[in-house]
């Protein structure tokens, strides 16, 4: 009886498109944010739900119902204005909130995407001319953890709105450069 050889199977070395995370819409905490839905599907509605944000019904009245969930129907468009200051909104929420069609079976075919709120200034991570993270000892980097990528995922650049404050720059964690490089 022959043995069989299980392989690992191959790691990631790279991100390919770092500056544009197709799947994750950055903003920093307390910016005004404006959501655009639309439903272009022939005959086929859909629930479009945000995790840990509100917005109005109806974004001029004082009466409207605060929403996390938007019933769209097909040909429909919808502007949801993020309320309670909005990015991170009520709890000042950083981090990745998640926002999907509600119908299961929408969600588990990919109608998903991650929006991920900031807390300190985003200048870019460093890459070099092959795309991967640059670090070294003398070299602070910021770049998001990775279990693939020894160096870690990288961040792209944001622009903070020009009439709110400076987003605060992240302290420098040797710590967190030793154990990564």
């Amino acid at each position: 009886m022959e043995e069989v050889v299980k392989l690992a199977p191959p790691k990631a070395t790279i991100v390919y498109y770092p500056d544009d995370p197709s799947n994750v819409y950055h903003s920093y905490t307390r910016e005004h944010v404006k959501f655009r839905i639309n439903n272009v599907s022939i005959g086929q509605p859909h629930v479009h739900h945000q995790h840990a944000h509100q917005w109005l019904q109806t974004p001029n009245s004082d009466d409207a119902a605060y929403l996390d969930s938007q019933m769209i129907v097909p040909g429909s468009t919808y502007t949801l204005e993020m309320v309670y200051s909005g990015s991170g909104n009520r709890n000042q929420t950083v981090g990745d909130s998640i926002f999907h069609c509600h119908f299961y079976p929408h969600f588990a075919a990919g109608m998903w995407s991650l929006w991920r709120v900031h807390d300190v200034f985003e200048a870019g991570t460093l890459l070099d001319k092959n795309g991967k993270v640059v670090a070294g000892p003398a070299i602070w980097n910021r770049a998001l953890p990775d279990g693939e990528i020894e160096t870690g995922t990288p961040i792209p650049a944001l622009v903070p709105v020009p009439t709110l404050g400076m987003a605060p720059v992240p302290p420098a964690c040797d710590s967190w450069i030793r154990a990564r490089v």
